[in-house]
């Protein structure tokens, strides 16, 4: 209750910004404890704003069977509501009166004698199953019409955003089937699991950051429609290559959301993507030339990286991420904190068939959060890896705290400690100092091996690119481990702008 519960809102704003499925129960005073400066009491109702995809104040707490039944269907709406397809973040406010003690005795006053507590909720989990079976059910049919006018254009592109499916092989699978019907190249952010499937996309462009850099090819490259599989990547050339010349756009999503920060021509088709694929019925189709020229114009842009990586002479940040996606162990989770990290993992990250699985936090943006949601993403007996700079690490250290009664897991944090906020030094605010290095860059000075003993996680400091390799090739079961790679950002910033500059300059098609 009271600011602890404020604490919940950038999950929240992050859930609903991804259409992620949570429940939020946050304990609150009772109605006579409100409005009256009791403690730790605040205005709870509607805390999180509209954010929330459902919320309600429950009743205070009975063990009527009326109230009960009460409890039930609110909690079983308030589940579907976050679980369905255009699901998101529900909030459950819960007054109790005191006292708060478990109740222990031999009954439950106000129940029948043969009341069952399985039974009584398991009717509801039932119901709930029956409608999602439904749901699954769905198909679409009769769009034969539509089949045949994409099947007519040759220059088209699928572009596949931040994404966290389920089941990220089904979901391979499904675009991998879209992309062969309509022969047209998938765009892939590195968010998005298909990087790393790449077997089951055979068309797939990894580096389109990079070939959009060079005006003449990108003007070649002109599509006559896109198709968006959601949120656009993080990728900023992408999005300007598509406002420029406003390309008609597609939005295959089943979610309700308005997917065109570039504001195109857009019609938004709400169908799952497999529901869409459904639809479309492989029929043979040659290689169009559009397509042969996107994946020249990657496979050059992927040899080009790997030579100049090879020869880098010193921890350029941008190599962690080309080295992670030729280093993990095969489907081994891995989430990307935002700024620089997720930037370079999308200008870097190479095509793979290890089953990668990518998490991230893209809904706003943000940096709260970033260590203890790659703790949750280790916690499930899995092995993970998370990609940091120091002020998102250092905006969430208390998540240390957490893991030892997270569940079997381990996490490994390779740590990108340049000394503060490395993607300001991409801004034209850069150039101007003071007030750049103070109240942009905001350097720190924490000693990293200290703050590791503190809670007692195991620390390593990493001086070479092979030592790294070698440390990531094999993870540890369980227990978290925080490897700290020094970095110079202002070095890194000239030389990253040197590169992307040189390679998009070599790109042709």
């Amino acid at each position: 209750s009271g600011t602890a519960a404020a604490n919940f809102l950038p999950a929240v704003v992050e859930a609903r910004q991804c259409g992620v499925g949570m429940l939020f129960l946050t304990c609150d005073r009772p109605p006579e404890g409100r409005h009256c400066h009791s403690g730790q009491t605040i205005e709870q109702v509607h805390l999180f704003g509209a954010y929330p995809v459902f919320q309600a104040e429950l009743s205070l707490p009975s063990s009527e069977l009326q109230r009960l039944r009460y409890l039930r269907q609110t909690l079983r709406h308030g589940w579907f509501r976050a679980t369905q397809p255009d699901g998101g973040p529900v909030h459950f406010n819960v007054p109790c009166r005191e006292p708060l003690a478990p109740f222990t005795g031999p009954a439950v006053h106000g129940l029948p004698r043969d009341f069952s507590i399985d039974r009584f909720v398991g009717e509801a989990a039932r119901a709930i199953d029956v409608r999602s079976r439904i749901r699954r059910s769905f198909s679409i049919v009769g769009n034969d019409s539509m089949d045949d006018g994409l099947l007519s254009i040759a220059n088209g592109v699928i572009i596949a955003g931040p994404c966290h499916p389920i089941q990220s092989g089904r979901y391979a699978q499904a675009v991998g089937h879209i992309s062969q019907t309509l022969k047209w190249p998938v765009l892939s952010d590195c968010l998005n699991p298909l990087r790393n499937h790449r077997s089951e996309v055979l068309q797939l462009i990894a580096h389109y950051d990079l070939i959009l850099r060079n005006a003449t090819v990108a003007k070649k490259l002109l599509p006559r429609v896109v198709f968006s599989l959601g949120p656009l990547p993080t990728s900023k050339i992408l999005r300007n290559w598509l406002q420029k010349y406003e390309i008609p756009t597609w939005i295959v999503n089943q979610r309700v959301e308005n997917f065109d920060p570039v504001h195109s021509t857009t019609t938004h088709l709400r169908l799952s993507l497999e529901e869409f694929s459904e639809t479309l019925q492989r029929r043979p189709r040659k290689r169009t030339r559009y397509i042969s020229r996107w994946l020249k114009a990657d496979a050059l842009a992927a040899r080009l990286i790997t030579r100049r990586m090879r020869d880098c002479p010193f921890m350029f940040e941008g190599k962690i991420a080309w080295m992670l996606s030729r280093s993990l162990p095969p489907k081994t989770p891995i989430f990307v904190a935002n700024s620089m990290p997720v930037r370079d993992a999308e200008f870097f990250w190479q095509l793979n068939d290890r089953e990668y699985l990518p998490y991230s936090n893209r809904g706003a943006n943000g940096i709260d959060g970033t260590l203890s949601t790659a703790l949750g993403v280790a916690a499930q007996n899995r092995s993970a890896v998370l990609l940091t700079g120091d002020l998102a690490l250092l905006h969430d250290t208390n998540g240390f705290l957490l893991w030892r009664h997270m569940g079997v897991g381990h996490l490994t944090i390779i740590l990108i400690n340049n000394r503060g906020g490395g993607i300001f030094e991409s801004l034209p605010i850069a150039d101007l100092d003071p007030p750049f290095e103070r109240y942009f860059a905001a350097p720190q000075e924490v000693v990293f091996e200290d703050l590791a003993k503190a809670y007692g996680v195991a620390y390593e400091r990493v001086e070479s690119f092979d030592r790294l390799a070698r440390r990531v090739s094999r993870l540890p079961r369980s227990g978290v481990r925080l490897l700290e790679i020094r970095t110079d950002r202002k070095v890194d910033m000239r030389w990253r702008r040197r590169l992307l500059r040189d390679l998009s300059d070599e790109i042709s098609i």
